[in-house]
């Protein structure tokens, strides 16, 4: 299925407090993304249970896991996609590939915003996910801020940085901007590609609304398709892995060469 042209979709999603509800509609937007001929879908952080950064999400998921687990290995036989997905797993928060019927890399946040600290594990390992040989890695939310991460992806081989939000507060306009300002330069001074999406829907006490904002940039830094809404929505691109290739060859313009670190 991998080659060097690659179609990738982004998904603002709205999830629910029903974890099976979420499971359902994610495989809707697998039915019509699967249709667009796209090989890998990225979902938003804890996009399977909701976003909650109490004690209470890790109860919900442990009630239902297994069963959730089985259904998303069921999906996953039935359409030949790649696809990453967020939930809390062993009291971390999680992102999870899943390929061909089964789970096929975990990811556990290992930079904890200032409110999850107090009812979440700190992930320790940053390992690219290699699918048939697709390599890329995935910084959740508040990882994003650290260009050290995207950095030890892009040392192991990764050609694409995932970035699952489920980041609340500012207007639209403020979270794209703050999106491109960080992920642009994630994309080029690592030389690969990079995807993001946002959770949509209301939170907190306050019914405030997620600002949904998602993007795909090429190696180069330029916007390959993007999305800001409230609702709903999703984006696709093809990724050329050429173009990686030919920045590497090239003298200029590939800035993470073992020449670069020399002091």
């Amino acid at each position: 299925m991998i080659n060097n042209k690659i179609k990738i979709a982004a998904v603002n999603f709205k999830s629910s407090q029903d974890i099976f509800e979420n499971i359902n509609h994610l495989e809707e937007f697998l039915d019509i993304l699967t249709k667009e001929n796209v090989h890998f879908v990225l979902f938003p952080e804890l996009s399977i249970s909701s976003y909650c950064n109490n004690f209470s999400i890790h109860r919900k998921w442990d009630e239902c896991k297994g069963e959730a687990i089985r259904i998303l290995n069921e999906i996953s036989k039935k359409y030949d996609i790649i696809f990453s997905v967020g939930f809390p797993h062993d009291s971390h928060i999680s992102q999870a590939v899943w390929y061909r019927g089964n789970m096929q890399a975990l990811h556990h946040k290992t930079k904890l915003g200032p409110s999850e600290k107090a009812n979440f594990k700190w992930g320790r390992d940053i390992h690219i996910s290699n699918i048939e040989g697709f390599k890329f890695g995935t910084s959740i939310c508040y990882e994003s801020h650290f260009p050290e991460i995207s950095a030890k992806y892009e040392e192991q081989g990764a050609s694409l940085l995932c970035f699952p939000f489920a980041s609340p507060r500012e207007s639209l306009e403020e979270k794209d901007d703050r999106f491109k300002m960080i992920l642009r330069a994630r994309a080029y001074d690592n030389s690969c590609f990079a995807i993001c999406c946002n959770s949509v829907g209301e939170y907190g006490s306050n019914k405030n609304k997620y600002a949904g904002v998602a993007l795909i940039i090429d190696p180069k830094g330029k916007i390959l398709a993007e999305a800001k809404s409230y609702e709903e929505t999703y984006i696709i691109a093809e990724m050329d892995l050429d173009i990686i290739e030919n920045i590497k060859k090239s003298n200029m313009g590939y800035f993470r060469s073992e020449d670069n670190f020399r002091i």
